[in-house]
């Protein structure tokens, strides 16, 4: 579980400071899937780092199992939308990386599995200008699975993607995360997929809105003044997605 505890966290906007997470609490449970929707500079990708470690914050405490970090650590991967793939490597040199940098020993079993789970078997020896756009992205994928993480963090990581290539890829990984425990935290500006992915759902409704809005268990049944609340947030999510494609 992770756990926010009055975060605060800004970044600069040229040479200005933007504090974008103001007192934030916020928990995430294993196997809780977590969508984060807002418009642009609203705060969903430094809530990202934050989250990975690889953002200082101001202000307040963030904790995995009980045990404070500042810094990123195996059990939390960060996937961003470029995926960070080493050109001049192979599709399994790049899904072996972490295992190269900890000169580790390679688990052959564990690797096929993977590979098999990904339906990589015939991209391994290419290399990235090779892949297309979903290959690409399941090797990072594999690449962030190798480190067993029990969280990934995907930031826009299906925006590139066609619409079939991306619904079809998305339930496919779906499957392989929940086989393997792992809980998404994704951010996204479609409402289809905050709502295909998250079991929570975080909402920054404006730039200026530092505290976003928290919708949970709005996937189970409720009497009809709190599905009005929930119908409101959502329309309110498909407010931003407009505003983004405007």
């Amino acid at each position: 579980m992770i756990v926010l505890n009055n975060v605060s966290a800004s970044y600069l906007d040229g040479n200005t400071k933007k504090k974008v997470i103001e007192n934030l609490d916020l928990v995430i449970k294993e196997k809780c899937n977590v969508s984060i929707m807002g418009s642009s500079g609203c705060g969903k990708t430094t809530l990202l780092k934050v989250i990975a470690g690889l953002k200082k914050i101001e202000e307040g405490s963030i904790s995995y199992r009980g045990k404070k970090y500042n810094t990123p650590i195996p059990e939390i991967s960060l996937l961003f939308q470029n995926y960070g793939l080493l050109d001049w490597k192979t599709a399994e040199e790049n899904i072996l990386l972490p295992i190269y940098l900890r000169r580790s020993q390679k688990d052959s079993e564990k690797f096929s599995q993977l590979v098999k789970d990904l339906g990589l078997e015939k991209c391994l020896h290419k290399y990235p200008s090779q892949l297309s756009g979903g290959e690409k992205q399941r090797v990072a994928i594999g690449r962030a699975l190798m480190t067993e993480c029990k969280f990934l963090l995907l930031d826009e990581a299906f925006s590139s993607l066609d619409f079939v290539t991306k619904e079809r890829i998305q339930n496919h990984l779906k499957k392989v995360f929940m086989k393997r425990g792992v809980t998404i935290i994704l951010v996204t500006h479609s409402m289809e997929e905050a709502l295909f992915w998250g079991d929570k759902i975080i909402i920054f409704e404006s730039s200026t809105s530092k505290t976003p809005h928290i919708l949970e268990n709005y996937k189970e049944s409720c009497d009809k003044e709190d599905w009005k609340k929930k119908e409101k947030i959502l329309k309110r999510i498909k407010r931003i997605q407009n505003e983004e494609i405007k």
